[in-house]
Formats: C-alpha cells, structure tokens, sequence
C-alpha cells in the first residue's frame, strides 16, 4: 500500500469511498521488479485488498471460509467452539441425502482453487451426480471482480478467462453429467450473520458432526 500512497493511486470502492488501487498495473510492475513471482503478487495484493477493507468498514469484516478460519472464529459456542464452524457442519451434514436433503455431496473452495478440485471430490464420491459446491472469496473485491467477470490478468496468454463465466463453461464442457447447485457463502460478518451462520446451534451436541480429517481438507 506504500506504493499506492506514494503515487496517489486510488479509486472508488463500491461505495464511492476513495479507497488504495492495489491492482493498479504499477504495483504488480514494481512487486515484479522486486522479485516477486505472478502467483506470489496476487496473494499480496489480495492480502492488500482485505486490510483496505477491514480498515474501511471496521464494523462488518472480512470472514474467512478456509478451514483454519472457521476453526478460530471468534463466536463461541457454550462449549467454546466456533458457532460458524457448528452451522457449518451441521448445514452441511442436512445438505446430504443420507440425512435427508437433496445432495450426494457437497464440497466447499476458494474460487481461485482450480476447478478440477470439483473434478477429485466427485470421484471420491464415486461418481455421484448430484452435488452442492460452496465457493468462497478473500474479500468483497475479490468477489466483485469474480462475478463481474474483471478478474485481473483474464483472460491470459493463452486466452482463458477468469471469473464466473470461467465456472459456467466449465460446468457446460467438463461437468455437463452431473447436476451441481452453486452456493456462494457470505464474505463479510454481517452478510454471514443476515444468512444465520452466527445463530446459536440448536441441536444436540451429539447430533453435530466430529470436526475430522476426512470432513475438512484445506482448499483455499
């Protein structure tokens, strides 16, 4: 951000706020100088982003959906746990048809994970065709540019675009067997607590699902 004070490089926020231009061309120019690699750049300046953000809206947060994120989430249950983390597990548990819901799956994911990670969770799955992806994003400008489709550097050299019409093709030319509802989970505190995320569990202890291994795997 030092670089954009310096230069003046701002631009308006979603609203009109004067907010840093961390993906300002310039900055990747002088991160690249400094030797800093492509994937390394966007991890930095996304990084950026959600401090802008945090800093301009200290009341509403950016929430993380990783799973290190909902493990420490700061709302606790009477036993100390995440209540994020419990809704999860729980909507996640009814979301499934063993427990009476719709789905033969459901797998949660950053949206820069690449697709094929939908790919390996259907095969665990064992090729069922009925499933719920849950994407999530690092923060409001991040998830701006995915659903507008102004994701920077998209499309690349090679012309593949990025973004939600990258999801749409991919679901029509790779995954156009199975039938899959996508469900993007609220990227800031007061969105998740509209949503109910924060809502005290209800449901017996035993009823929730055991936080292991199997149920989480990192994604972001």
């Amino acid at each position: 951000m030092f670089h954009c004070k310096q230069h003046n490089l701002t631009k308006k926020d979603k609203d009109m706020k004067d907010v840093y231009d961390v993906n300002h061309s310039s900055v990747y120019e002088e991160l690249k100088e400094n030797g800093w690699k492509k994937r390394q750049i966007k991890s930095i300046c996304t990084r950026a982003q959600t401090l802008i953000h945090n800093d301009a809206y200290h009341t509403d947060l950016v929430i993380g959906w990783d799973d290190e994120s909902l493990k420490v989430d700061d709302s606790k249950a009477k036993d100390g746990t995440s209540l994020r983390l419990q809704n999860f597990l729980l909507r996640k548990n009814n979301h499934l048809k063993e427990n009476g819901g719709e789905f033969d799956w459901v797998y949660k994911t950053s949206v820069d994970v690449g697709y094929h990670k939908v790919l390996e969770e259907i095969e665990r799955s064992g090729y069922k065709k009925k499933g719920l992806v849950q994407f999530y994003f690092k923060n409001t400008e991040h998830e701006q540019q995915y659903q507008t489709n102004t994701v920077p550097g998209s499309p690349n050299r090679h012309g593949v675009e990025f973004g939600a019409v990258r999801w749409g093709k991919w679901q029509t030319k790779f995954l156009n067997g199975f039938e899959i509802t996508t469900q993007y989970l609220p990227t800031t505190r007061n969105l998740a607590k509209t949503d109910g995320w924060y809502d005290e569990v209800k449901e017996e202890k035993k009823e929730l699902a055991a936080l292991t291994d199997n149920q989480f795997e990192e994604t972001s």
